[in-house]
């Protein structure tokens, strides 16, 4: 080697000795940052520790991600023309029982009833229908109305559940 070559690869040598402190300082902070995220994945999530202002600041959050819906905010499946079938069954001979509900209370059995024909249409996707199933979701959904007779609520229930299932039949005809 040549004086000039071994000068320049000291000289550069030395560059990076002087730009170590700073390579050092980037490498703890990529271990701190590891660490952070061990031990995050390490508690539970009841432990998890919260935010702080510094962190909720953070160059690295992005406007668009926080602006996106919730899990809870987020609509059921798309409603089949199953569900709309099953939900007319529901619905049918409630409408006076339904018009005698407080405000909140029609709204608690419009909510409850959809997710109960939702339910029952996934329930009628499946080759072997469960009827026990489809007659406690029912049931439970028609407990919502009060001071109604336990035993009509039953037969209601039954009758419901008798006409879901003729309807289950006549899909799987339809298909052959």
């Amino acid at each position: 080697m040549q004086p000039e070559q071994i000068n320049k690869k000291i000289e550069s040598f030395l560059a990076g000795l002087k730009d170590l402190p700073n390579r050092q300082a980037e490498s703890k902070k990529t271990v701190e940052v590891e660490k952070t995220v061990e031990q995050a994945v390490e508690l539970p999530a009841n432990q998890l520790e919260k935010p702080t202002e510094v962190q909720e600041k953070s160059e690295f959050t992005n406007p668009a991600i926080q602006s996106l819906p919730s899990v809870n905010d987020i609509t059921p499946a798309v409603k089949t023309p199953v569900f709309y079938q099953v939900e007319g069954i529901l619905a049918e001979g409630l409408e006076q029982e339904y018009l005698k509900l407080t405000p909140e209370k029609q709204l608690q059995f419009r909510e409850v009833g959809e997710e109960t024909a939702s339910k029952i249409a996934l329930l009628l996707k499946s080759a072997k229908v469960k009827v026990k199933e489809i007659f406690r979701l029912i049931l439970d959904w028609l407990k919502i109305i009060p001071g109604l007779n336990k035993f009509f609520l039953e037969q209601e229930a039954k009758i419901k559940a008798d006409r879901i299932l003729a309807f289950k039949k006549k899909m799987d005809k339809d298909k052959l």
